[in-house]
């Protein structure tokens, strides 16, 4: 199955749908929880309290460019249309989260841990969906459907803590409560697998991009990418082996296409900043869905790009490289294999981390 689905102008990832019904998962499977907790009343209230205080921490996360770059996004507006706030934004979302919930926590004097043990369910449940999701729609080995039984025990142990975690019972019957046991054990695996994914496993990937070599050209992820020859606006002839050595991030992109309009400030911005470091942004436009050739010289005049542009009036490479969806990225190392590809619009930060896998 493909990783989106394009409809018109837009991209949908698959994986962001998958998340979405894994969520609506989590959200169900801690409604019955809080439902199953022994003197716990105003179920539906907390429920609801939870709710709001995600909405908003999505709203905090995509919207936070406004705080902490607000010249670029008074200059670029379509950012905030087609970018989120990365990993800045997801740091002010969990601040604000916490912030409040623990203000209500100690508001309404709820058990310490109630909205931890609230959280832990809703992972639970929903990564056992997600990894089942996965299977069925993504293609992903058997291995993936390990994690749902063991997603539905844990939630079966949880269920037996008739105590939210942090209450002054579950607190005194800790050991005996294994569905209060389960939940510790839930936060902090999960606190260990946000480490992993942002320290260790990062390190394994930067690692294992560097010694991986294949010979094979083609346009998937670890093939050789396919070589091919363009001219620029100005009528000069460039071929994507003429930047063997530098990292490049190869981007199919028309005038014509919203986000590829967005993106195009995040590109300029990171070719600016990365020139030096023998990366380059090699854009591709896709002449021959445009009017007209003189279309794109004003577009590019117009937004002061300054990264080579390549005309492709045949369609010919973006027929080779199988480009479906508006933008899209490939990103080259100096060996010239293909580490990654994005389909969609990528931010400035989405690039920097991109380039160094």
């Amino acid at each position: 199955m493909n990783n989106v689905i394009v409809w018109g102008s837009l991209i949908i990832p698959v994986q962001l749908l998958l998340l979405i019904l894994s969520g609506i998962t989590g959200y169900f499977a801690l409604s019955y929880r809080l439902k199953a907790l022994d003197g716990l009343t105003h179920s539906k209230a907390i429920l609801n309290e939870l709710f709001n205080t995600f909405i908003v921490g999505l709203l905090v996360w995509k919207f936070s460019p406004i705080i902490y770059d607000t010249t670029f996004v008074i200059q670029n507006p379509m950012s905030l249309l087609y970018f989120s706030g990365g990993t800045t934004g997801l740091v002010l979302a969990i601040l604000y989260s916490v912030a409040v919930l623990s203000y209500r926590t100690i508001k309404e004097k709820f058990p310490v841990l109630l909205y931890p043990d609230a959280v832990s369910t809703v992972f639970i449940a929903g990564a056992g969906m997600y990894s089942l999701l996965l299977f069925v729609f993504m293609d992903k080995g058997p291995l993936i459907l390990l994690l749902v039984p063991v997603t539905i025990v844990f939630y079966y142990l949880q269920l037996r803590g008739r105590r939210p975690l942090g209450s002054i019972e579950s607190i005194g019957r800790m050991m005996t409560k294994r569905g209060n046991l389960i939940t510790a054990i839930i936060i902090i695996g999960m606190m260990g697998w946000v480490l992993y994914e942002s320290v260790y496993k990062e390190a394994a990937t930067l690692s294992a991009a560097g010694t991986e070599v294949n010979t094979e050209t083609g346009i998937r992820i670890g093939n050789k990418a396919a070589d091919f020859t363009l001219t620029t606006i100005d009528g000069k002839e460039v071929s994507l082996s003429d930047y063997r050595g530098k990292r490049v991030l190869l981007n199919f992109w028309a005038t014509w296409c919203p986000p590829c309009k967005a993106e195009m400030p995040h590109m300029e911005k990171f070719y600016k900043e990365y020139q030096q470091d023998d990366i380059v942004v090699l854009g591709v436009n896709l002449t021959n869905t445009e009017k007209s050739s003189d279309k794109v010289k004003s577009f590019i005049e117009n937004r002061g790009l300054t990264f080579p542009i390549l005309l492709d009036k045949s369609g010919a490479v973006s027929d080779k490289y199988k480009v479906i969806a508006y933008p899209t990225t490939f990103i080259i190392d100096s060996s010239g294999i293909i580490r990654d590809i994005y389909q969609g619009a990528i931010s400035y930060d989405t690039m920097k981390q991109a380039i160094q896998k």
